[in-house]
């Protein structure tokens, strides 16, 4: 019980692990602890995909400047099967729970980005 709410503390990213403790921007609470989903990273306080994320590409903080970000590396310009979404985030539409099917749709947390649209994770129906 968390005041007079009865929460799951194992899942439950409003209180993971223990009442009133709130997971980060993109975190996941699994078995009472906050995390990125699978292939993220924690940077500045929310969860980026190193692989893609300007601000980020590669390393925490390691911005690209007047580049894109392509599998972890600044480069000129996105392969044909990418797009350029955000702040120079060059991206599979197809396959982005944060760019699925058109750049800034974002999957819910319980979804991911299957073939450019939003669909039910594993484990959840």
């Amino acid at each position: 019980m968390c005041g007079d709410t009865c929460v799951n503390v194992t899942s439950d990213v409003a209180n993971c692990g223990g009442c009133g403790v709130v997971c980060g921007a993109g975190q996941e609470c699994v078995s009472g602890s906050c995390r990125c989903p699978a292939r993220a990273s924690w940077c500045g306080g929310e969860c980026v995909d190193l692989r893609s994320d300007h601000d980020n590409c590669g390393a925490c903080g390691n911005n690209c400047g007047d580049r894109v970000c392509m599998f972890e590396e600044c480069v000129d310009y996105c392969p044909r099967f990418a797009t350029v979404c955000g702040n120079g985030d060059c991206v599979s539409l197809q396959h982005n729970p944060a760019h699925c099917g058109e750049c800034g749709t974002v999957c819910g947390a319980t979804e991911r980005c299957s073939d450019g649209e939003c669909v039910c994770g594993a484990g959840f129906s």
